[in-house]
């Protein structure tokens, strides 16, 4: 078997002693090592030519390969060819169904006089732990905070059904001291993941300089090594609590590291300690993952006597920016074409919000919240509205709406009244009625327009008795009236009876067959 390579550590001790005129046995006994071992090394050392400071000075990987004939006697010439396939054996071993024994194969097959497998081995071994070996990284006090969903959920139960609702769980960690922070959403989405970063702001107390995000697709639009796209509204999000976004690299593991470990820390001082309680909304469950959280950045971190809590109250605590007076405002967001009638509808409540007319057939940015409603064009806000939960009806601004505008200016409340009377009375009285009911005389249009196509296309007569029917229930809108207008006619339609006629030209009846029958005699 191939001796065993001694550390760096105990080489670079080896060549400090041979600098201090030591005796081999001296070394031999402090390093525990054999002195024949202690020989072979300084021997191996002294042949390269160089004293003992240039040889203190090389990297570790340079110092290792210049022992790596040093493991016999006599210079070995086999390794000045095998060191140079190395590199070539670490791309190979990338490759899909490559392995090290069909390198070592390969190799034996070329080089009948070279090492062996053993020995083969251990140098490709070590070479690929010199290659994959990185500095590991120091964060400063406040300046990263790395964010990631964990990826197994926790689970609400539904009172009534007992049904498992699986959630999300959002987890934050600390770059210096590590501290954790997690709570659970309904889902990752935009607005799900702006509260929870804001959450965990709060929770810290303070804002850190950088925000680190995996490449979440609700918070970067199109992942880059470089220059990755941000989503606008999670930009915005930055830019109000002052700290820059800097999405982790796609495929780069080492980036994420800390919140990766702070997940497994989740996994195991939270999800295992709340495995068997039930929770039946997103309150209960944060209040348990609060108290677990609050147990986990108290414990001493492995291998360390303080814990993360410590560490974060005495070393960077003091280092995070204040948090700004008041919370980001979360607003979903849209892109709607104004309609004809100067509104935008918002699809939540089917309510329309006016837009001035000159934006008509334009594709307009709408933000809004539970409070207010603002429309963008080209980034300048043209209108302002109140956020109302009533549906399927219409908030406008008297500004937005000229009636002398060229589109509208041929409709107006007479022209659809003298387009109701070739229909009726009461149609009359339901189209004065819907002008009666709207604030501004352009919410009405649209509806007057489906009733005189209603009335085309059910005829006359259906649509008096169904304008007759809405205002008996004061029901004046368009969806009354078509409905009613569905109903009665799938009633009145008689069913079409499919019947089989005594008698027609396909039929040769019972002479035909006579006849037929008296040919055949005669044959």
């Amino acid at each position: 078997m191939a001796n065993k390579p001694i550390s760096t550590m105990k080489l670079r001790t080896l060549i400090r002693y041979k600098q201090e005129g030591r005796s081999h046995r001296f070394m031999g006994k402090s390093l525990n090592l054999s002195r024949t071992t202690v020989v072979k090394y300084l021997q191996n050392l002294a042949s390269s030519g160089l004293d003992w400071t240039a040889l203190l000075a090389l990297s570790d990987e340079s110092l290792l390969l210049l022992c790596r004939s040093g493991h016999c006697d006599k210079p070995d010439d086999r390794w000045s060819g095998f060191s140079k396939l190395l590199p070539e054996y670490a791309q190979e071993l990338k490759r899909p169904h490559v392995t090290r024994q069909t390198l070592y194969e390969e190799y034996h097959k070329i080089y009948a006089d070279g090492y062996g497998k053993t020995q083969f081995l251990l140098y490709l071994r070590e070479h690929l732990r010199l290659e994959q070996a990185y500095q590991p990284i120091e964060h400063k006090a406040g300046e990263k905070l790395f964010i990631d969903y964990a990826g197994d959920h926790l689970y609400l139960t539904d009172r009534d059904s007992g049904e498992q609702i699986a959630v999300e769980v959002f987890v934050a960690v600390l770059g210096c001291s590590g501290l954790v922070y997690a709570e659970a959403s309904m889902n990752q989405s935009l607005a799900a993941l702006s509260m929870s970063v804001q959450n965990a702001f709060h929770y810290i107390g303070g804002v850190t300089a950088c925000l680190v995000p995996d490449n979440l697709k609700s918070a970067v639009s199109r992942a880059h090594k470089y220059e990755p796209d941000l989503n606008e509204r999670f930009a915005a999000l930055g830019q109000h609590y002052g700290t820059a976004i800097v999405p982790t690299r796609p495929r780069a593991p080492k980036d994420k590291s800390k919140v990766e470990n702070g997940v497994r820390l989740v996994y195991h001082r939270i999800y295992g300690h709340i495995r068997d309680e039930v929770f039946h909304n997103l309150a209960e469950l944060n209040a348990a993952i609060l108290r677990e959280l609050e147990t986990l950045n108290a414990l001493p971190m492995q291998g360390r006597k303080e814990s993360r809590r410590m560490l974060f109250e005495h070393l960077e605590r003091q280092y995070l920016r204040p948090l700004p007076s008041e919370r980001f405002s979360w607003k979903n967001q849209r892109e709607l074409t104004v309609h004809k009638n100067c509104h935008v509808q918002l699809s939540e409540n089917k309510h329309y919000y006016s837009v001035p007319y000159r934006y008509i057939g334009r594709k307009v940015k709408v933000l809004y919240d539970t409070q207010h409603v603002e429309i963008f064009y080209q980034n300048q806000r043209i209108a302002l509205h109140s956020y109302s939960y009533q549906e399927h009806t219409y908030t406008t601004t008297e500004d937005h709406m000229p009636s002398t505008h060229r589109f509208v200016s041929a409709w107006s409340e007479a022209y659809f009244i003298r387009r109701a009377q070739v229909v009726g009375p009461q149609t009359v009285l339901l189209v004065q009625a819907l002008f009666r009911t709207k604030d501004h005389p352009e919410q009405a249009y649209r509806s007057c327009v489906g009733l005189m196509t209603l009335a085309q296309q059910y005829g006359y007569p259906a649509m008096e008795q169904a304008c007759c029917a809405a205002l008996e229930r004061r029901r004046y809108n368009y969806r009354f009236i078509q409905y009613h207008l569905e109903q009665h006619h799938s009633k009145s339609t008689p069913k079409k009876v499919l019947t089989i006629p005594d008698e027609h030209q396909n039929l040769r009846g019972a002479d035909y067959y006579k006849a037929q029958t008296k040919d055949e005699s005669v044959d």
